[in-house]
């Protein structure tokens, strides 16, 4: 009796050791199959939320604004050249080349917004009555222009401060030119521009000092031939 119950229980033992150690091995290979694909879309998870966050220094979704001035204002020099030599108290007066742009990021690479760019200039003198040439009057001459254009810029090239880009912009461009006297003999005018097309064209760079301010500067067709200013970035 004592030998049928010793290999009853060793029988038994040898039965739960069995079931124990293929439920161990069970578990360790659900484990495995579970924890591999966890992890890597964890890991997936992880490069996803660090390419959306970016650190570049443009990225898509990222908004740009910015403001600068332009040099050279040619339309002072040119209208001041015309004047005739017998004027006197010759003074050219200019305000801008003013640039403003809002960009949007579409893409890593490319971003679209609005260019708003404005310009004046004029010159005030003194020259003789046209009619009869012996009193001297003041005149004036002056050119306003603003143009406001839809903009496409294309990014290369970037780096964690660095924002290199190429851009071109088309759309609506008001002109108008003025000529006023205190002669009672002269007729006082104000007329429109040729076209009402406005177009431009530049390349361009953005340094940034932090994550979201820095400086640009561009060169190119945009009123002027050379411009610089601030820049902010969300």
């Amino acid at each position: 009796m004592k030998k049928i119950i010793t290999l009853s229980t060793i029988t038994t033992m040898i039965l739960v050791a069995s079931f124990a150690f293929a439920g161990t091995k069970s578990l360790k290979h659900k484990k495995n199959f579970l924890s591999a694909p966890s992890v890597d879309l964890f890991h997936h998870s992880t490069n996803l939320m660090a390419k959306d966050k970016g650190g570049d220094a443009f990225a898509q979704g990222k908004l740009v604004i910015s403001a600068g001035y332009g040099w050279p204002n040619l339309g002072k020099a040119v209208v001041t050249a015309l004047i005739g030599e017998g004027a006197t108290n010759i003074k050219a007066t200019g305000l801008g080349p003013l640039h403003f742009r809002a960009e949007y990021g579409l893409s890593d690479g490319v971003g679209m917004g609005v260019s708003v760019n404005y310009i004046s200039f004029g010159v005030k003198y003194t020259d003789y009555d046209v009619a009869t040439g012996t009193k001297p009057y003041d005149y004036a001459i002056s050119r306003s222009s603003l143009s406001i254009l839809a903009r496409i810029n294309f990014h290369f090239g970037t780096t964690e401060q660095l924002d290199p880009y190429f851009g071109i912009g088309a759309g609506y461009k008001q002109v108008t030119w003025k000529f006023t006297s205190t002669d009672p003999n002269y007729v006082e005018e104000s007329i429109p521009g040729f076209s009402p097309f406005g177009f431009e064209t530049t390349i361009g760079l953005r340094y940034y000092f932090t994550d979201g301010f820095g400086i640009y500067t561009e060169m190119g067709i945009a009123k002027s031939i050379v411009q610089g200013g601030l820049v902010v970035a969300f």
